[in-house]
């Protein structure tokens, strides 16, 4: 690819964010996500609320019960943003009980909601098995956080390097990154007010579903911003120091 201006990247898509209740630790409802994400000028946000033990497993055992209740805050935080040229987009934030870690999920529908939650004993490996050509695109959240492991094995396409919400060590997973040629992401992890928007990527274009945002990050045709910092993910380095 053509050296590439940053210029055209304007639009601003938030690749991970929580709300409550769905996700219990997030402090935010879908009307204050939205608020906060129009204030910042974003044209996107991904709701990647937490499928896991406390939240869903722990608590259904019918798969289309979990599905409901889960699908119901990225419907409420949509319905917030109608009107308002704010895109919301649907994703998850799965955790499979014999894997480590939390996979970010992207060109997902509600139908995986029930995929995952059948598969939720099992691996996230055995679940991509299943799914075959039709799995979603797998993004490892936040690798470097504490007892989070890299693995070369691992069934993943990229990592997010560059999460804001708690410490982590950007370098470390950058450079696993170049060495595996995975995606490299960031994300603001959204939680809390005030928060929105501290990571995101960079695109030409908004993405209208799960789907064109796996796409696109597939692509790598987009900078990920982190405070003062733009990375490259094609280049895998940062662009503006």
């Amino acid at each position: 690819m053509s050296t590439r201006n940053i210029n055209d990247y304007k639009y601003l898509i938030e690749l991970h964010a929580h709300t409550m209740p769905v996700s219990p630790c997030g402090q935010v409802s879908p009307e204050g996500l939205v608020k906060e994400y129009l204030e910042k000028g974003f044209s996107a946000v991904v709701i990647t609320n937490h499928f896991y033990r406390g939240n869903i497993y722990n608590r259904f055992t019918d798969a289309e019960d979990a599905a409901d209740f889960y699908y119901g805050d990225y419907l409420a935080t949509k319905k917030a943003a109608e009107g308002t040229g704010l895109k919301i987009i649907f994703g998850m934030e799965a955790v499979f009980l014999k894997s480590s870690g939390e996979h970010l999920l992207y060109g997902v529908n509600r139908d995986d909601i029930i995929k995952v939650f059948d598969h939720r004993n099992g691996t996230v490996t055995e679940y991509l098995n299943d799914m075959g050509d039709s799995r979603p695109l797998v993004i490892e959240a936040h690798p470097t956080r504490g007892g989070i492991n890299f693995s070369p094995e691992g069934p993943f396409d990229g990592l997010e390097a560059y999460n804001l919400h708690l410490p982590a060590d950007p370098e470390a997973a950058v450079e696993y990154g170049r060495k595996h040629d995975l995606i490299i992401t960031g994300s603001s992890d959204y939680h809390d007010p005030g928060y929105a928007g501290i990571a995101s990527i960079m695109s030409k274009n908004v993405p209208s579903d799960s789907y064109e945002v796996a796409a696109l990050l597939k692509s790598r045709d987009f900078f990920v911003q982190s405070g003062d910092i733009i990375f490259d993910p094609i280049k895998k380095e940062i662009v503006n120091q």
